[in-house]
């Protein structure tokens, strides 16, 4: 039997990937119908290499509505279709992503597309999102004097300009040691254009220090290990 759900998918995949218009908007969703399928897709997504195979699967509604079919559209928010994920009678897929075809920064919403089971009943979907941001690095150094300890350290970011990680200057982190009531603040750590900075503080006993950096607008923030001295 002619699987015209299935035919038509593929046909407007086919289609979003040549760039031709069709009568089937990618954004017409299925919300209603028989049981529910949940895309599992991250929420958020570190840039760290020129390309990354990222795995998708579908939630156990999914299978518990015995879905034979579902698909899910790929949005930026400002630039439309990206990409598609499709689960034809498997429960995997992999979302190619090249830190050229993405935007860091920015939040991308899987849409429904279309679900089905063995019997062509419209299944009810979900919608999910994934942001997206460039990945980085911080590493700390210490060394004592006495009472005194320095720590030095260091950040690096990815960049897409040049497929690897570079300095990532001027990000403020806040070095913290470890106490009666945890991870607690003792300075901040200001980031010079190389991207390391160095403070002496007076500390006549041991103890655990760690740097955290935040997450700027495009890019992941990053937290060390902590290190005793």
């Amino acid at each position: 039997m002619l699987n015209l759900k299935r035919l038509g998918a593929v046909v407007a995949a086919a289609a979003l990937s040549l760039g031709v218009a069709t009568s089937a908007s990618p954004a017409s969703a299925s919300t209603t119908g028989y049981g529910s399928c949940s895309i599992a897709a991250p929420k958020t997504l570190s840039i760290t290499s020129r390309y990354k195979a990222v795995s998708l699967g579908l939630g156990s509604d999914c299978i518990n509505s015995g879905v034979d079919y579902a698909s899910w559209d790929l949005y930026h928010p400002t630039e439309g279709w990206n990409s598609i994920a499709i689960f034809d009678g498997t429960t995997s897929d992999i979302w190619d992503v090249y830190d050229w075809d993405v935007t860091p920064g920015s939040r991308y919403t899987w849409r429904p597309s279309m679900a089905y089971d063995l019997n062509y009943d419209d299944i009810a979907q979900n919608s999910a999102y994934t942001d997206v941001k460039l990945g980085s690095y911080a590493t700390l150094a210490t060394s004592r004097s006495g009472s005194y300890v320095t720590l030095y350290t260091k950040t690096a970011r990815y960049s897409a300009d040049s497929g690897s990680f570079v300095r990532w200057a001027a990000p403020r982190g806040t070095i913290q040691y470890y106490g009666s009531k945890g991870w607690t603040y003792l300075r901040y750590a200001y980031q010079n254009t190389s991207g390391t900075s160095s403070y002496k503080v007076y500390a006549p006993k041991g103890r655990s220090y760690r740097v955290v950096f935040p997450s700027s607008t495009i890019v992941w923030g990053a937290t060390t290990k902590g290190m005793y001295r």
